[in-house]
């Protein structure tokens, strides 16, 4: 199981994984300059005590976003990669939010999405997009093809 860690925009998002990309569970919290405060009961609340050791890496945002939020999220990120001797790697924000969109088309939690990407959709295509404040974003295109 994977830890997943964003810190780089006012949403505050923890979440585990499956090696797949498979999103096993997620907290996501409006969090606007409070990241500092909220990322730890954040995590308790996400990964219980007895889950530590099957935790086999650690992926963290790398922005784009928020300077001081991206610190904070990479130093947790790192503390407990030493900690736990596990690996760290990084990940684009949009390339987390692009996940959880395709997590959802493949999940149960909508039939009429799940039958239509399971069974008419050959192709997928998402953009990503965040504010990058000042009338400006960031944006990334994704294409799936099954």
């Amino acid at each position: 199981m994977y830890l997943l860690i964003d810190t780089a925009s006012n949403l505050l998002t923890v979440a585990l994984s499956k090696p797949n990309g498979q999103i096993i569970r997620k907290i996501a919290k409006e969090a606007p300059q409070n990241h500092s405060d909220q990322i730890m009961p954040a995590l308790q609340e996400l990964l219980p005590q007895a889950d530590y050791p099957k935790v086999q890496a650690i992926a963290c945002a790398q922005g784009p976003g928020s300077f001081t939020g991206i610190r904070i999220g990479l130093s947790l990120a790192n503390a407990l990669a030493f900690a736990w001797d596990i690996p760290i790697v990084g990940f684009t924000s949009l390339d987390l939010w692009a996940g959880f969109v395709l997590d959802f088309f493949q999940s149960e939690q909508v039939p009429e999405f799940s039958e239509l990407y399971n069974k008419e959709i050959k192709k997928l295509e998402l953009l990503a997009i965040i504010s990058a404040g000042r009338e400006q974003i960031y944006l990334k295109k994704y294409q799936l093809i099954k």
